[in-house]
C-alpha cells in the first residue's frame, strides 16, 4: 500500500526529492531531467522502516511505524533520531512544527515530543602553522551533520578574531566549511577554536583547540653592488641590491644621497638564476661627476624585517 508522498527541495543545491512509504519501507527518489527536459524519478535510497505517510521538516524525513517515530536523513535514508513508545502510536500521519513532532497515541491523545537535533562535528585546520608575524593565516572549519546551515565563530584564546564572529557555512550536502583569514596575530602561541552555531536540524559543536604558532619576523640582509665603479659621466651604471631572508618579497628603493634615483623608488625583488636570495636592479646614466653615496633600502614584508646597504660610487668627468 502506497501512502501519501512528501516533496522536499534540497536547500544546498536546489534539487527536488520525493519520499514515499510502502510495504517495503521508506524510499527517497530524486527528480532528474534529461537533455530534452523530460523528468524522471531516480531512486537514491531505501530504508526498511516504513509506516505512515512521510513528513518533511527541518531538513529531515519523519515517519511513524508501530511504536517508533523516526527522522531520516533525506539524502541517505539513515536514521538521525528516533522515539519509541511502549503503548504505540495511532496510525495518523505525524505533524512536525516548531521543533516538535506531534503524534497520537493508542488512546487518541495528541502529544508533542521534542525533536532531537542531529549531532555535528567541527574540525579546524590552519593554512600556515607556524607562521611569521604579519603573515595572512586562514583557518578553515569543516562542519559535518544533517545538511548543516548557519555560521561559525572563530576565537583566539576565547576572544573573537576580528571579522570572524559569524562566518557563513558554504558548500553542499552534509559537510560544509567556513573560513577566517587574519594577519593580526601577535608573536607567540595562540589557542584557536571554531564554534558552529547549530540550526533547527543540527546541534552546535566546537572544534578542538588548534595551537597556532606565530614567530617573529626574519632579519633580512641587503647588500649592494655597482656594475661599474669608478665610472664616467654619462656612463650607464647598474646597482644591484641582493636581499636574503625568509623568501623575501617587496621592493627596494635606490637613493643617491637623500634623493631617489629616477625610476628606482620601488623596484620589485625578483629571483634570478645563480644568485642567493632575491635581487632588485636600478640602472642610471645621470650621475654627475664626483663621489656619490648610493643607498638601497628593502621595504620588508610579512615575514621579513626591512634592511639597507650603501656604497660609494665614484664618477669621473
Amino acid at each position: 500500500v502506497l501512502t501519501q508522498p512528501a516533496v522536499w527541495v534540497n536547500p544546498a543545491d536546489g534539487s527536488a526529492w520525493i519520499f514515499v512509504v510502502n510495504s517495503n519501507g521508506a524510499s527517497g527518489l530524486r527528480l532528474n531531467f534529461d537533455a530534452n527536459g523530460n523528468p524522471s524519478l531516480v531512486p537514491q535510497w531505501q530504508n526498511v522502516q516504513g509506516g505512515t505517510s512521510p513528513v518533511v521538516a527541518n531538513n529531515m524525513v519523519f515517519s511513524l511505524s508501530g511504536s517508533t517515530i523516526r527522522a531520516l536523513d533525506p539524502l541517505s535514508g539513515s536514521v538521525l533520531w528516533s522515539l519509541a513508545r511502549s503503548g504505540g502510536f495511532h496510525w495518523e500521519s505525524l505533524i512536525v512544527a516548531n521543533g516538535a513532532v506531534y503524534a497520537t497515541d493508542g488512546s487518541s491523545h495528541l502529544t508533542a515530543y521534542a525533536v532531537g537535533q542531529s549531532q555535528t562535528t567541527t574540525t579546524l585546520v590552519s593554512s600556515a602553522n607556524p607562521a611569521p608575524v604579519g603573515a595572512n593565516v586562514t583557518f578553515t572549519a569543516t562542519v559535518t551533520g544533517n545538511a548543516p546551515t548557519g555560521s561559525v565563530a572563530f576565537t583566539d584564546g576565547g576572544s573573537t578574531i576580528s571579522g570572524c564572529g559569524a562566518m557563513a557555512l558554504a558548500g553542499s550536502g552534509n559537510t560544509k566549511t567556513a573560513s577566517c583569514s587574519t594577519s593580526s596575530l601577535a608573536a607567540g602561541t595562540h589557542s584557536i577554536v571554531a564554534a558552529y552555531s547549530g540550526d533547527p536540524a543540527n546541534a552546535g559543536s566546537a572544534s578542538a583547540p588548534l595551537s597556532q604558532v606565530i614567530g617573529s619576523k626574519t632579519t633580512s640582509t641587503t647588500t649592494l653592488a655597482s656594475s661599474l665603479n669608478p665610472s664616467t659621466v654619462g656612463a650607464r651604471v647598474t646597482f644591484t641590491a641582493s636581499v636574503t631572508g625568509n623568501a623575501p618579497t617587496g621592493t627596494v628603493a635606490f637613493t643617491d644621497g637623500t634623493n631617489t634615483i629616477y625610476k628606482c623608488a620601488a623596484v620589485a625583488l625578483a629571483k634570478r638564476a645563480k644568485t642567493a636570495g632575491r635581487t632588485a636592479r636600478c640602472t642610471t646614466s645621470s650621475l654627475t661627476a664626483g663621489t656619490h653615496s648610493i643607498g638601497a633600502t628593502y621595504s620588508g614584508d610579512a615575514a621579513n624585517n626591512g634592511s639597507s646597504a650603501t656604497l660609494t660610487q665614484i664618477v669621473n668627468p
